[in-house]
């Protein structure tokens, strides 16, 4: 379960999507796409205009998993961008935190995720 993971009660904005392709995704406002790991093991995203919850569950360091994220599905001005992202974390194997930034790895190394600490409200 989540809780006695190092990511319990963090929060995250996104930094950039690095595809294994060379493509790359950077939102414009990184505090419209977050990701917080909460300690019951609910995960929270803002997507831009949307918002998602899904479950999350680390059952060591470095190993992650994610359920299938319900969002609202307002249509965003950005590019697509929110659907990516939120399309990701379906895929998402494991984690490094490196440098105070957090980086998600999708299996078959498909894609990298990075966050910086979300600021603080």
């Amino acid at each position: 379960m989540g809780q006695e993971s190092e990511l319990a009660g963090t929060s995250w904005e996104l930094l950039k999507i690095q595809s294994m392709d060379d493509n790359a995704w950077t939102p414009q406002n990184p505090s419209r796409y977050t990701l917080t790991f909460d300690p019951d093991g609910s995960a929270y995203m803002q997507l831009d205009c949307n918002r998602g919850r899904t479950s999350w569950e680390s059952e060591q360091a470095g190993q992650l998993t994610f359920g299938l994220v319900a969002s609202t599905n307002a249509l965003c001005q950005d590019d697509g961008l929110s659907e990516r992202y939120a399309s990701q974390f379906e895929f998402v194997r494991s984690y490094v935190m490196r440098d105070g930034h957090l980086f998600l790895a999708t299996f078959a190394d498909g894609a990298i995720i990075e966050f910086q600490p979300a600021a603080q409200e």
